[in-house]
């Protein structure tokens, strides 16, 4: 559990919400295995010349374990790589409040008190509390991809993941939580939301 929350704190890698034949599948991967399509960024490669032909051939074998494109046909085979790791909800919830115990959770409830819904106002916080804030923070989903409903948002400030969504799809750099149903929500622990401390802008595009 400690390698999983250092590399989300770090960046390193990011959580993701699948939606496929209504399932939900909970996912942590490197954030760059997110996008659906990156043959998109791939061809500009091509036209700009920084990447040759051989390259791009390599890489469409090689990337991602040979699901270059993500689709809902070949969907099961990208969340079974072995490069993937799969939550349950329950996984998702411990991993969420993993180190923090009750006299801290209810120190940043207190601190961090929701009013208006993008700026909670908030007493300060001394060092350890703002670094478990951003602790907390990085353990949200960072990317809403539903097959179902041909939908890619995500919380990756001044990034365009949306690019390499596919044209039919609806795609932003959005909030997207209150798309997940509560039962999904594993930042809800004894009926509070733990979102409503942690800044999520409506819509970040």
């Amino acid at each position: 559990m400690d390698k999983i929350s250092h590399d989300l704190w770090s960046g390193y890698n990011a959580i993701g919400l699948f939606i496929h034949n209504s399932e939900f599948y909970w996912v942590m991967n490197y954030k760059e295995n997110f996008a659906l399509n990156p043959d998109v960024n791939m061809r500009i490669g091509l036209t700009d010349g920084s990447l040759n032909l051989e390259q791009y051939e390599e890489i469409k074998r090689s990337y991602r374990g040979g699901v270059y494109q993500i689709t809902t046909d070949n969907f099961i085979d990208y969340v079974t790589h072995d490069d993937v790791t799969l939550f349950t909800f329950e996984q998702m919830k411990e991993l969420m409040f993993y180190n923090f115990d009750e006299s801290l959770l209810t120190t940043l409830r207190r601190k961090l008190k929701p009013s208006e819904p993008d700026f909670p106002q908030r007493e300060e916080l001394n060092s350890n509390e703002f670094l478990k804030w951003n602790e907390m923070a990085s353990r949200f989903p960072l990317f809403y991809i539903n097959f179902d409903e041909k939908q890619f948002f995500h919380l990756d400030r001044d990034r365009f993941h949306e690019s390499q969504a596919y044209p039919d799809w609806d795609a932003a750099n959005k909030n997207f939580l209150s798309l997940i149903p509560d039962e999904q929500k594993y930042w809800i622990k004894d009926d509070f939301n733990y979102e409503t401390i942690c800044f999520f802008p409506k819509d970040l595009s």
